[in-house]
């Protein structure tokens, strides 16, 4: 019995206070750099990149920059 109060404690809990903790980047700018500057970078530190390819003419890569990299 004692731990269907605990489980049902925890879901309570857990229902009203919700502890969902996200983080962005730090800077509010997006630092974009050429695929010279992201070889020599990724030399020293390899990490994940995102690539973006943008055509002028594209709506959907209009809608992205302004809603997602702003």
């Amino acid at each position: 019995m004692n731990f269907f109060r605990t489980t049902a404690f925890i879901m309570v809990f857990s229902f009203f206070f919700p502890c969902h903790v996200t983080f962005a980047q730090s800077s509010k700018k997006i630092n974009w750099i050429t695929f010279t500057q992201l070889n020599d970078s990724l030399k020293l530190k390899p990490k994940k990149v995102f690539v973006n390819f943008y055509a002028d003419w594209c709506s959907y890569c209009k809608q992205m920059e302004r809603t997602t990299f702003t």
